[in-house]
């Protein structure tokens, strides 16, 4: 019986003390240590200026996910994005310094350079799980912010991206997120989530699309509540929603049309920089809002703060602990800065600001200084009123300018595809990079003189990214017409040209765009693709080639120009090409499968040669030797080695003189060669044969009327052959024709040259041949001024 009872107190130990054992296992999920922050969500909403969500005024109910978490945190009332763009705004985030320390100044043509210490990276250090799961292009990896993440979900699903889409929609990413969690739970855990549905276009989905039909941007920030909400619900679910620190922030605003602007990026007023900005401590439930001027920027070493690691050295936001718990505050004085190079697009001063409790003091041509406590939406410049203000606060910008250095290189050249995915989301890159002077220009434009000019840029490139190419040229139009020494325009018609296949009108807007504006590779690459789309191999292989001189380090003009000239035979050169691209680009797919190509291509061919000159040693005369001589010689032609093209040709006329095709490749190769004294005697040898051959008379009219030699220039003879050649078609022939004028001209009878050569261009329109008819409008000019058509040596 004592044994029994025993055993029977024993289970009961046993059983009481797996029950002790479970409720602290559980108690040590939610909090390891009441010290110790585990768990740290960041949440980034894109495009969300403060005044949107309810907690923040709004006359709507629009976050009431959000509303709630604020009841239980820290709502900071004045927060400043330091740009109104997404990329360089989250690289301060994460590295909690300026812009002009990390060196990203744009969503186009920069990447976070790994020099740059970022959040994910110390977290992850300090033995933190670091995950990220991002919801737009533009935080792609390619573009850096993924260092110190042991997990870039950036990854859309494949339904989306067969489609072609740049952003993920707010559920996608929450399941995410939901998902992530569940698998993490029990880790030590940094997780980044990023919402980009705020962005333009604004489409929320039901019932948020009926309930705000009225400001469609407020119900996408609604839906975005509804997603966080979704994640906030799957902490407290997982019983770890009271240990985690929670930070919901947005990266900039949107001006929706606040002073001419309809969305973000070129200003920077409150609209666009001032945004939500709210901390959730574990273990804490006291709301708290504070009024004092802070930033984007102060996120990163708060975090530090509040879990105990040291920050970085070279951090330049500030600790909002002592904010946040109470404290006297330290934050008497301070400025916060914030900028746009956006304007600098178009040749204007950048936009440099500082933002106090009270006052903005924005630095340009015209500068500008407002109260925000009174002018919150910036309309009453009192730069002219307050001088001494506007100088004190001139000079504390002034001295940031000064002493924050651009100490990372992060600025890129971006591909042609990466181009146009940020294009799809509507981030305008109008040809010119942006740059950077700290210092006002007095010759430059003031910003604010030109935001009609971004404005319909910025619609006209949405216009060609929806493919509505008739609204996207009336557009570029009207710029041209306010705007008439602007070469952008020029360049979006030719897109637009390029995009509806009219390839030839596409290259007369990028001729115009050149002559414009300051040499830009791009432009070349992409004038380039319009000749190779038109069959113009050479006029491309001249625009790539000036592209590479502009660039050369532009992998995109490599990369074309070899798989041009690979498809032209010309394989040495195409592999040259299209090695230095592989080694610019060494991860891309594209390039390493064509350079395979190419190698193996050149492996073939060179075994073909070694064919054909065996055979050619077996028997030099022989039929087969003939055939052989013939294929080296077009092997070398399309190579261009035209002195091995001529030679097996010369070859194959020493064995069997009367073969008029021969003839006829070796003159053309001549001609190439810029030996036309030697092609001549060639095609007077076909015309003796072949007295109607039309091709033949006119290339000798053609080299008799415009070559420089004199011993061979001929114009009387030209006139005779070229005349005969345009009665054998009637004189139908544009081309025909071209060459009949060139020699009147040579010949001294400009008369008949001006009259004929207006008829070749009015039959080249009629065929529609614009480029042909361009050409001869040029050669048209120097008929009138009593000039002739001279080439040296060639035709």
């Amino acid at each position: 019986m004592k044994s029994s009872s025993l055993s029977k107190k024993v289970l009961a130990a046993i059983v009481i003390f797996a029950a002790i054992l479970l409720i602290v296992g559980r108690s040590n999920r939610n909090a390891s240590s009441k010290n110790k922050i585990d768990r740290i969500v960041l949440i980034t909403m894109d495009t969300t200026r403060a005044d949107y969500l309810s907690c923040y005024g709004f006359k709507r109910n629009t976050t009431p996910n959000i509303d709630a978490l604020a009841r239980e945190g820290v709502l900071f009332e004045n927060v400043i994005a330091p740009t109104p763009m997404t990329l360089p705004t989250h690289s301060t985030i994460m590295t909690g310094t300026t812009p002009l320390t990390h060196g990203v100044r744009d969503n186009t043509e920069y990447v976070l350079s790994e020099s740059n210490l970022t959040l994910a990276e110390v977290l992850k250090e300090n033995g933190y799980n670091t995950a990220a799961i991002i919801s737009a292009f533009v935080l792609d990896r390619k573009f850096g912010l993924n260092q110190g993440f042991n997990t870039y979900d950036d990854r859309f699903d494949e339904v989306l991206k067969t489609t072609g889409i740049n952003e993920r929609r707010g559920a996608e990413t929450t399941k995410h997120a939901v998902q992530w969690l569940d698998d993490h739970a029990d880790e030590k855990f940094f997780l980044f989530l990023h919402y980009y549905d705020p962005h333009l276009e604004y489409v929320p989905p039901e019932p948020f699309k009926t309930d705000y039909a009225d400001n469609l941007y407020a119900g996408e920030i609604a839906y975005t509540d509804k997603c966080i909400g979704q994640v906030i619900d799957k902490l407290k679910q997982l019983g770890i929603y009271d240990s985690t620190l929670i930070i919901i922030a947005g990266d900039h605003g949107e001006m929706l049309g606040e002073h001419q602007e309809g969305t973000h990026s070129y200003f920077i007023y409150q609209a666009a920089v001032k945004v939500p900005m709210i901390f959730k401590l574990p273990f804490k439930n006291e709301p708290k809002k504070i009024k004092s001027i802070t930033g984007l920027i102060d996120i990163a070493p708060t975090v530090y703060s509040l879990l105990g690691i040291d920050a970085p050295s070279d951090i330049q936001g500030r600790d909002l602990t002592d904010l946040i718990v109470g404290k006297p505050q330290k934050n008497s004085g301070r400025y916060v800065y914030c900028e746009s190079l956006t304007p600098t697009r178009y040749n204007a001063n950048a936009l440099y600001a500082v933002v106090n409790d009270r006052f903005k003091y924005i630095q340009t041509l015209r500068p500008e200084l407002y109260d925000l406590l009174k002018d919150p939406h910036e309309t009453n410049n009192l730069v002219n009123r307050q001088t001494q203000r506007a100088r004190i606060m001139q000079d504390q910008l002034t001295q940031i300018l000064d002493e924050q250095t651009t100490k990372n290189k992060s600025q890129t050249t971006l591909d042609m595809k990466t181009k146009a995915r940020l294009e799809a989301l509507g981030y305008v890159a109008t040809g010119n990079i942006v740059t950077e002077s700290r210092t006002v220009d007095k010759n430059k434009a003031d910003p604010k003189d030109l935001i009609s000019y971004h404005e319909m840029s910025a619609l006209s490139i949405v216009y060609i990214t929806r493919g509505e190419f008739e609204k996207a040229e009336k557009i570029s139009k009207k710029i041209l017409q306010d705007f008439p020494s602007s070469p952008k325009p020029y360049r979006f018609l030719a897109n637009i040209a390029y995009q509806k296949e009219d390839f030839a009108l596409a290259i007369q807007y990028f001729t115009k765009y050149i002559k414009l504006a300051p040499p830009d590779h791009r432009v070349y690459n992409n004038m380039a693709i319009a000749y190779s789309k038109m069959e113009k191999k050479e006029k491309a292989i001249e625009s790539y080639q000036l592209s590479i001189e502009l660039s050369p380090d532009f992998p995109e003009a490599h990369y074309n120009l070899g798989y041009l000239l690979a498809r032209m035979g010309r394989l040495e050169e195409a592999i040259q090409h299209l090695q230095i691209a592989s080694k610019i680009r060494p991860d891309d797919e594209k390039t390493t499968k064509e350079l395979k190509l190419a190698l193996e291509q050149k492996l073939k061919v060179d075994e073909n040669i070694e064919q054909l000159k065996a055979t050619i040693n077996k028997d030099t005369a022989s039929r087969q030797a003939i055939m052989a001589h013939y294929k080296l010689a077009r092997i070398f032609e399309e190579q261009e080695k035209f002195e091995l093209a001529i030679k097996h040709y010369n070859e194959i006329i020493k064995i069997k003189p009367d073969h008029i095709k021969v003839r006829v490749n070796l003159a053309d190769v001549l001609v190439q060669f810029n030996k036309a004294d030697l092609a001549i005697e060639h095609f007077y040898y076909v015309l003796k044969k072949k007295p109607k051959n039309v091709n033949t008379l006119n290339a000798l009219a053609w080299i008799l009327s415009t070559t420089d030699n004199k011993e061979i220039r001929n114009p009387p003879e030209a006139v005779k052959f070229a005349k005969k050649a345009c009665e054998l078609v009637n004189y139908k022939s544009p081309e025909l024709l071209d060459t009949l004028a060139a020699a009147y001209a040579a010949d001294g009878k400009f008369d008949k040259a001006i009259n004929t050569a207006e008829k070749a261009i009015n039959l080249a329109n009629e065929n529609e041949k614009g480029e042909l008819a361009d050409m001869i409008s040029e050669r048209l000019i120097l008929y009138k001024k009593g000039l002739s058509v001279v080439h040296e040596s060639s035709i």
